[in-house]
């Protein structure tokens, strides 16, 4: 491991150019760069800078995906409301539409798993259904699913299309683990109109706007650490702006309508 990190040191400080997948992850990288002074080294010299990352629209477009049971855009969201209802019936939670739906995309990182486990335990009594995908191995979700099985589903192997339909179907889309250092999934989040409650590391500090307590700015509920408390406190915000349901709508179309034009721009 030692000697792979300083191939990849050596090659680093070798490059005439590094790019980082976003100006946040480059300054993350300028200011913390592998190496004692590499990072800083490499701002100094005008070697790195940061792209932000697009989205293939092909694969992520709500309006032409071939894997929802409802299609929808800016304009028209009913379709969206029907992915809702279908995915419920589905996995066997309550279709209940006043409901809030939190999709968490956990990409099998073991931390990220044990944060929402920790978190999700503290707010299920809240009017919320958890559909969680692809965590890591966790007694402490299992027991939660089996202890509230109208609120909270493991799907553990979701495939392209259950994840494409969970997003679709989500008011909200749980991203708390750093392993997303690229602003894929977050994109997608916002397009598909799932408000992401996310931690603010790397391309998802530049995809993310915290969110004010008014709906009137912002693309998101962020947390500055991975830490159980700060995670249910943003879950908790985020319900309660659902609970807020004009202006909820009101902020999920002006997501959706922005993250469109900026996909469709990159």
């Amino acid at each position: 491991h030692v000697e792979a990190v300083s191939q990849r040191h050596g090659r680093t400080r070798a490059a005439s150019r590094v790019v980082a997948a976003s100006q946040s992850e480059a300054a993350e990288l300028a200011k913390n760069g592998a190496g004692a002074s590499l990072g800083p080294a490499l701002l100094a010299e005008g070697r790195l800078t940061g792209i932000a990352d697009g989205l293939d629209a092909a694969r992520w477009n709500p309006l032409t995906d071939s894997h929802l049971p409802g299609r929808f855009d800016p304009v028209n969201l009913e379709g969206k409301a029907r992915c809702k209802d279908q995915l419920q019936l589905e996995i066997g939670l309550p279709v209940q539409p006043a409901i809030a739906l939190v999709v968490a995309l956990l990409e099998g990182d073991e931390a990220a798993t044990a944060l929402v486990a920790t978190a999700a335990a503290e707010v299920v009594r809240n009017d919320v259904q958890f559909v969680i995908l692809r965590a890591a191995p966790s007694a402490a979700l299992t027991a939660l699913a089996q202890d509230h099985p109208d609120r909270v589903v493991l799907l553990a192997d979701a495939d392209e299309k259950r994840l494409h339909h969970a997003l679709a179907a989500g008011d909200f889309a749980l991203l708390p683990t750093v392993s997303h250092r690229e602003a894929g999934l977050p994109l997608a989040a916002l397009r598909y109109g799932a408000i992401p409650i996310a931690l603010r590391t790397g391309a998802m500090a530049d995809a993310i706007v915290d969110a004010d307590a008014k709906l009137e700015t912002g693309t998101g509920f962020a947390i500055e650490r991975a830490e159980p408390g700060d995670l249910r406190g943003a879950i908790v915000r985020a319900l309660a702006s659902y609970a807020q349901r004009e202006r909820f709508l009101a902020f999920r179309r002006k997501v959706i309508d922005n993250a469109w034009v900026y996909v469709e721009q990159r």
